[in-house]
């Protein structure tokens, strides 16, 4: 599992710990999340973290911290290997409230927020369909 930390308004991202990838996924998600940064960079977004890369298996969680600023809209998308058939994404305020969330039945999960405050936010992986574990998954945030 990896940690991450978003600071600031430039969202530069300090990975705590990270496992590796085999190549073939690396490569996989790499592609996908190529097409996602050129889809939200036609729509004004930037990406502002990751992409975040890990491997879980069937119902395995991944959790991230980010700094999200008040009065920016935010896109979080994930992605994920050929494998997996189900990802989700949940995001959660301090207080532990979840305030947005894609547990679409998919493997591309995208989540919009906008929050009404600045502060740290908790955004978890779910992998929630995984032919062959471990699945791996990209996910990376947009802000605009």
């Amino acid at each position: 599992m990896r940690v991450a930390l978003l600071l600031a308004a430039a969202a530069v991202l300090v990975p705590v710990a990270a496992s590796a990838i085999p190549t073939e996924y690396e490569n996989q998600l790499r592609r996908q999340i190529n097409v996602a940064d050129d889809l939200y960079r036609d729509r004004g977004y930037t990406r502002s973290m990751g992409p975040e890369m890990d491997g879980l298996g069937e119902g395995g969680t991944d959790r991230y911290e980010v700094q999200l600023t008040e009065g920016a809209s935010y896109a979080v998308h994930g992605v994920c290997d050929n494998d997996c058939t189900d990802l989700d994404l949940k995001i959660y305020d301090e207080n532990n409230n979840l305030i947005a969330e894609d547990t679409s039945t998919d493997d591309q999960p995208i989540v919009q927020v906008s929050p009404r405050w600045s502060g740290k936010f908790r955004l978890e992986v779910l992998m929630y369909d995984c032919n062959s574990a471990p699945c791996y998954y990209a996910v990376s945030v947009y802000r605009k």
